[in-house]
């Protein structure tokens, strides 16, 4: 998933950092490593903002944009 999202915030002209409480690929606090999950993307006639805004949404994150600084937060 983090190459969708960062392939589709470098199309939209969006950058980013990514929440470490996200933590794919990291232990929880029961030391159970969360998976990063697999995608399947297919979609026409829409902005590369529109998908990865539907990305996120479908993961329960979001993009939280920092107008000072033009670098975007995503998390949960």
């Amino acid at each position: 998933m983090s190459k969708a999202i960062d392939n589709l915030a470098r199309q939209a002209g969006i950058k980013y950092v990514l929440d470490p409480q996200i933590g794919y690929g990291k232990p929880d606090q029961n030391g159970q490593i969360k998976p990063e999950p697999a995608l399947s993307l297919s979609w026409d006639y829409i902005t590369p903002r529109e998908a990865l805004l539907a990305l996120l949404d479908n993961y329960r994150l979001q993009l939280v944009e920092n107008p000072q600084t033009g670098v975007a937060l995503i998390t949960e």
